[in-house]
């Protein structure tokens, strides 16, 4: 069973995290990248494990030219996928009031080309939507991570970004979730340890390495009271 949305999610499983400053901070990733989503039927996963510091400029953590992985000034958290050139004739699934600031959380989008879309966090799916007008989901380039401009870019930090041609399902956004890393149709995996102020390379094995522009690798695991599990405190002894 999926898990609940969790908002105590104090420690993302890495050491390292990149960190974006709000104003002009994106990682772009290898362009090839979009050219194994359209060869694989324009289906796909995208994982992001990220904290969002300020939401008030609406920050794209992840996106494409026709694509977005959103958080709006009320919290709301939106993946849409555009078809023909419009949103409106695509996908849009988002829940409102779903994000607060100064917390990681781990959000999964599905997208399956004439089916529908999805949107998990926390490992629980919170929206999705099987409606839409258009005919050819817009799949383009650059693929950026951190921000798009002119004025969409996270203040916040990521921790891990996963792209997967093919659709995960709950038990492996679970898997995901805990470290036990679902490989198949793995094509982009940029983890935080490995980034630097250059080059955030991809641990896929597909070589689409991301160009670092502005945004800043930082060591985040220093203190011992940071867990991905909500803390839990003991009574004291008597």
């Amino acid at each position: 069973m999926p898990l609940e949305p969790v908002r105590t999610l104090l420690m993302p499983p890495t050491d390292k995290v990149v960190s974006f400053d709000g104003v002009d901070d994106y990682v772009r990733v290898d362009d090839e990248l979009i050219t194994q989503i359209i060869d694989s039927g324009c289906n796909y996963t995208i994982e992001v494990f990220m904290l969002p510091r300020c939401i008030a400029n609406r920050p794209i953590a992840v996106g494409w030219t026709y694509m977005k992985i959103q958080v709006w000034p009320d919290g709301k958290l939106e993946f849409a996928q555009a078809y023909d050139g419009s949103y409106a004739s695509g996908y849009d699934a988002y829940l409102s009031g779903a994000v607060e600031v100064g917390y990681y959380i781990h959000v999964v989008a599905k997208h399956q080309k004439d089916v529908g879309a999805w949107l998990y966090l926390n490992c629980s799916i919170i929206a999705s939507d099987t409606a839409k007008t258009g005919v050819t989901p817009d799949i383009n380039t650059p693929v950026r991570v951190g921000g798009w401009g002119p004025t969409y870019y996270l203040d916040g930090e990521i921790a891990l970004v996963r792209v997967y041609t093919d659709l995960l399902t709950d038990e492996e956004v679970l898997d995901n979730f805990y470290g036990r890393v679902t490989k198949d149709g793995l094509v982009l995996y940029l983890h935080g340890d490995d980034a630097t102020e250059t080059t955030w390379p991809d641990r896929s094995g597909y070589g689409n390495d991301g160009t670092v522009y502005g945004a800043t690798p930082v060591t985040i695991k220093q203190s011992p009271l940071r867990s991905l599990e909500p803390v839990r405190t003991l009574a004291p002894v008597r």
